[in-house]
């Protein structure tokens, strides 16, 4: 939460912690992952600073611990852990927080990574978890058992952008001495602050707004110095530790974080209300649009706009999602062009083999095999050319000067 006179997102994300004494107005990338000391009690302190010191990379390093910084004042956290990759993050946390016999509950449908390392958690570690109907968070609390240490949330929820209170449900862990993590990954901290609402940890694949360039793979997390001992123990146990130059990259990003939220944000709205009106399309779940089940709980939550994805059903199943007709898909002899510093992506969910889960399962939460997903990006929408139309005897949508929606995965 913003204190009296603290600088606002804008101004923390182009600044970030002051750099000291250094002169620089970049952050310096630290190429060492071993440090030297004038003597032992010099190196016994940076050994207890954990990651705020240079003592050995895997447990605090100084480029990394400066973007570290200038990512918890994004969240409103005290602290904030840089892993390799969003699933580190989450990897991490669920280790620092769970033992044999612990139970998880955890929103269904939720990221296919974080699915995937429940199974592994139970199958060799002897943890148990339940799934609960992100849209039915009347029905949660029955999940809980006494063995329920950690309950997980997302929301926005990939792929249906499904959303809810986030609030009542840190309120609802809490009074069943759980803690509480979310992945906000899809909103981003300029979007969304879950850590005033009540969650005890933030989770975030920087991959996606937060690098903004397709070109970094990170994770992060956030929250309170005591929230996040536990989860750096196990960074520094299992090692996943992130290098200076990513984190460097990553800061540099971090400078035009909100005019890239916000500008993705208002494409993915203009895109989604285009996509409503498509005679190929069946429904598009998109919570900036009214007739989105959450739209009026995003609104409150989401201050910077819905998110920069969308899904979208197409009608005629699997065969028109995946053929030339889908939308999104440029006409024949087009070729499929590249947004400045990366690229609408489009994702077969049913095909995407991370989101994980039977298929029965799938249809059943809304992921069927008619279901795509779009994930916009800072290039504004509008000028010459703008608008939904049809060209050369196929369908599609035109953004800028390009066909949006290509067929990409985005991993964690």
């Amino acid at each position: 939460m913003k204190r009296p006179n603290e600088p606002g997102l804008d101004t923390r994300a182009v600044h970030g912690p002051h750099l000291g004494a250094t002169g620089a107005m970049s952050t310096p990338i630290v190429h060492s992952a071993t440090f030297s000391f004038e003597s032992l009690d010099a190196m016994a302190a940076a050994q207890a600073a954990g990651s705020a010191g240079a003592f050995y990379q895997r447990d605090g390093h100084p480029t990394i611990h400066a973007v570290e910084d200038r990512l918890a004042a994004l969240d409103g956290a005290e602290s904030a852990l840089l892993f390799p990759s969003g699933m580190g993050a989450i990897g991490a946390t669920f280790l620092a927080t769970l033992k044999s016999g612990d139970h998880v509950v955890c929103v269904d449908p939720c990221y296919g990574g974080t699915q995937a390392l429940l199974q592994w958690g139970k199958d060799r570690f002897g943890w148990s978890h339940t799934l609960v109907d992100s849209r039915r968070p009347d029905t949660w609390a029955a999940a809980f058992q006494p063995s329920t240490r950690l309950l997980h949330l997302e929301s926005p929820i990939n792929p249906t952008l499904v959303c809810f209170d986030i609030a009542a449900a840190a309120r609802l862990g809490h009074e069943r001495g759980a803690l509480v993590t979310i992945d906000n990954t899809i909103a981003s901290p300029i979007g969304q602050q879950p850590l005033a609402m009540g969650c005890d940890l933030t989770l975030y694949s920087a991959t996606k707004s937060l690098g903004g360039h397709s070109d970094l793979l990170a994770g992060v997390a956030c929250g309170s110095r005591a929230a996040l001992a536990p989860v750096w123990k196990a960074r520094e146990v299992f090692g996943p530790i992130a290098e200076p130059t990513m984190a460097w990259m990553l800061e540099r990003s971090l400078k035009t974080l909100a005019l890239r939220v916000r500008a993705g944000n208002a494409n993915a709205l203009e895109l989604a209300r285009r996509l409503e009106k498509h005679a190929d399309v069946a429904q598009v779940f998109y919570p900036g649009l009214a007739t989105h089940p959450s739209h009026a709980v995003a609104a409150k939550q989401m201050k910077e706009g819905f998110g920069p994805l969308l899904g979208f059903e197409v009608r005629g199943g699997a065969d028109a999602a995946l053929g030339e007709r889908a939308p999104g898909h440029p006409p024949r002899g087009e070729p499929r062009r590249r947004g400045v510093a990366g690229e609408p992506r489009r994702a077969h969910v049913a095909q995407d083999d991370r989101r994980g889960g039977p298929q029965a399962r799938r249809h059943s939460r809304g992921t069927g095999a008619r279901l795509g997903r779009h994930r916009e990006h800072r290039r504004p929408v509008g000028g010459p050319g703008a608008g939904a139309r049809e060209g050369r005897g196929r369908t599609g949508v035109r953004a800028g000067s390009r066909w949006t929606g290509q067929r990409r995965n985005t991993g964690r």
